[in-house]
């Protein structure tokens, strides 16, 4: 989370960067100002070895462990263009996917990710976020730092966003509630969905990197290359550890 935030910040004008990777443990991590601390357990997370974090985007809680994170840094866009920025990042998650095989689409309707009260962020998808059959394959959440725009996603590579169920606080009447009759219930709406699912393998974790960074420079644009980060990021992302391995900023509200 330091490290993207630092890539936000230290972002020239004009330019965009793109961010792949993988956690080395399950971690959930709660939206900016998401309420986790009367909703989620922590002792029940430690003892089935999930951790917790806070991220600087918004949105909702998100279990990542058989996934594919990504962060994407664009110029901070004109007032009211956030919509059409997440429309964008969208687009290029669509065209990576479809160029895998999988039947991907945005859902319809306009507008971004809801809000950080209303439950878990894979319980059902927001308009323009990536859907195939109506199930939602990618979670993502946006906000403004320091002049760019930082969106974060998560593609889901296999099942487990239901274990957030077994993570939430007695206080937390939604989170603990009954979680359906099967398999096709997720909370209050439908399972969201997985590339295992929907292929029924997952492809080769450098198959799928290539495919993103494809779909996403193709609809962004310009010329791209792989680096390093540059010192400032360096030092910023490190200026910025404290706070994001803090109880106290994870469990601030």
């Amino acid at each position: 989370m330091a490290v993207d935030h630092a890539l936000a910040s230290c972002s020239s004008p004009g330019e965009a960067v793109l961010r792949i990777y993988r956690w080395s443990c399950p971690t959930v991590s709660f939206g900016r100002n998401e309420p986790a601390l009367d909703r989620y357990d922590l002792a029940a997370g430690r003892g089935a070895g999930i951790e917790f974090v806070r991220r600087p985007t918004g949105g909702r809680a998100v279990l990542h462990d058989r996934e594919l994170t990504y962060a994407a840094v664009l110029p901070c866009p004109k007032p009211g263009g956030l919509r059409a920025a997440y429309r964008l990042i969208n687009r290029g998650l669509v065209e990576a996917l479809c160029s895998l095989g999988v039947p991907a689409a945005m859902a319809a309707g306009r507008g971004l990710p809801a809000g950080p009260d209303t439950g878990p962020c894979f319980e059902e998808p927001a308009p323009g976020e990536v859907t195939v059959a109506g199930r939602k394959l990618v979670g993502s959440a946006q906000a403004r730092l320091e002049g760019a725009l930082l969106q974060h996603g998560s593609l889901l590579l296999g099942p487990g966003q239901e274990r957030l169920v077994g993570l939430g606080s007695r206080s937390a009447g939604v989170l603990t509630g009954r979680c359906g009759g099967g398999p096709e219930k997720y909370g209050r709406a439908q399972a969201p969905t997985s590339l295992e699912e929907v292929l029924g393998r997952v492809p080769p974790w450098n198959i799928l990197v290539q495919a993103v960074i494809s779909g996403l420079s193709s609809v962004i644009g310009g010329d791209w290359h792989q680096g390093e980060l540059t010192e400032p990021e360096r030092v910023k992302s490190m200026a910025l550890i404290e706070r994001y391995t803090s109880a106290e900023w994870t469990w601030r509200r």
